[in-house]
């Protein structure tokens, strides 16, 4: 809805239109742009989960499943959505697998556009292996993509003095 709202503005030019955002709103901004080609010119990612089958996910996966509280940002949706209908008989294993698949934009990086990735290297909410195997998958790719890592820095958007001046530059 606000996409649609900002492309009626007068001065607002739909053929440079970006998608931003951090952590779930970095993999909603990726995953945007993989479903939605004609829309957005570039990407730009700060610490966003891309890959649910990363093995850094798959024992927080299987704590779920067993039934253990995690109380990070998104996971109560996760859990709303796949793993407890897994859990009821509502979602086979295949279809929980398909779900965490659609939420996974590094399976479907070669329809991303321009990427620019900015990641803590001490993030304990989403581990930096996220943007690390998003970052390795575009350059497979020979994708247009930027990837910066922020040492000592966990997941927060205060990532350091450079951070604007690297997204203003990518989005010239």
């Amino acid at each position: 809805v606000m996409l649609s709202c900002a492309e009626r503005l007068s001065d607002a030019d739909p053929s440079r239109v970006v998608t931003f955002g951090g952590s779930r709103g970095g993999a909603v901004s990726l995953l945007a742009a993989i479903r939605m080609p004609d829309k957005f010119l570039r990407v730009v990612d700060l610490f966003g989960p891309t890959d649910f089958f990363d093995p850094a996910f798959r024992a927080d996966l299987q704590a779920l499943l067993e039934g253990t509280e995690d109380a990070r940002p998104g996971v109560a949706l996760l859990q709303q959505e796949v793993i407890d209908p897994y859990l009821d008989g509502l979602l086979s294993l295949d279809e929980a697998r398909l779900a965490l698949l659609r939420r996974s934009a590094l399976y479907f990086a070669n329809q991303l556009p321009a990427v620019q990735i900015h990641h803590g290297t001490v993030d304990d909410i989403v581990p930096i292996s996220q943007s690390d195997r998003l970052a390795a998958q575009l350059e497979s790719l020979n994708a247009d993509h930027e990837y910066f890592q922020y040492e000592g820095k966990g997941h927060d958007p205060n990532l350091g003095d450079e951070l604007l001046g690297r997204i203003l530059a990518f989005l010239q």
